[in-house]
């Protein structure tokens, strides 16, 4: 079931590019270079090469993605033997948008976004893919004099599209803001949040970063710490994202 829908997805996505004008419709290969990330061994850095194909247009946009991950670096040799596995593809990731109504200073901006993670992806440098799951969320923005303020309140379902699994369900959000410091210089903070359920303690999660921005690329620090009564974990690392 969760296959069919997928192709269903991607289906119509590649029909609405073709029938679109060259300007609403966009293909890219996007380059990452991280370490540091909850989801990665500690100290192993993973670059990451994801096609990406978008469909733009005045009511609703489309996108659909494919990551390619890679070890990198002497943190491979640290990895246990059943851990070396260093790459193989990733989650395919499909998202829908509905702009509601654009930000403003004085109005809310906000977009009705449905993401769906097929999972099934290869384990990497020991970390096992993603379950397959979907979310359902209204992304919100506003700006506030210097800053812009930025969050998403949501509903998460883990497990096969309906017809499958019952999965496992919770409420999650996100509330942050950002500011211009420089031309091409934003920094910000955000604070990730979880409904606790029976499969899953809720953990939530808060995040500094700056980011350095070009046309095609950008630099990105963060600190990241996870607060939770069994494990409270720090992370700090950067990303590189370049495309083209």
């Amino acid at each position: 079931m969760r296959k069919r829908a997928i192709l269903v997805l991607l289906a119509s996505l590649g029909a609405a590019a073709q029938a679109a004008p060259d300007s609403a419709v966009d293909l890219r290969v996007l380059e990452d270079l991280s370490t540091g990330s909850f989801a990665e061994p500690a100290g192993v850095p993973v670059q990451q090469t994801t096609l990406r194909v978008r469909y733009r247009s005045e009511r609703w946009q489309a996108q659909a993605e494919v990551p390619w991950l890679r070890v990198v670096g002497a943190g491979q040799a640290a990895l246990a033997p059943a851990a070396r596995p260093d790459q193989g593809r990733g989650d395919l990731r499909v998202k829908l948008t509905a702009p509601l109504r654009p930000a403003s200073r004085e109005s809310t901006g906000v977009d009705l976004v449905l993401r769906v993670n097929a999972g099934r992806g290869a384990a990497v440098a020991g970390t096992a893919p993603a379950e397959a799951g979907q979310a359902l969320r209204l992304a919100l923005e506003r700006p506030l004099g210097a800053w812009t303020a930025f969050g998403h309140v949501g509903f998460k379902r883990a497990g096969d599209l309906p017809g499958g699994s019952s999965g496992r369900h919770a409420i999650d959000g996100e509330i942050g803001a950002y500011r211009m410091i420089a031309p091409q210089l934003e920094a910000g903070a955000f604070v990730d949040l979880r409904q606790r359920t029976r499969f899953a303690a809720a953990l939530p999660e808060a995040s500094l970063y700056a980011a350095l921005q070009g046309r095609d690329w950008q630099w990105r620090l963060f600190l990241s710490r996870q607060f939770g009564r069994e494990r409270s974990d720090v992370a700090a690392g950067f990303a590189l994202r370049g495309e083209f």
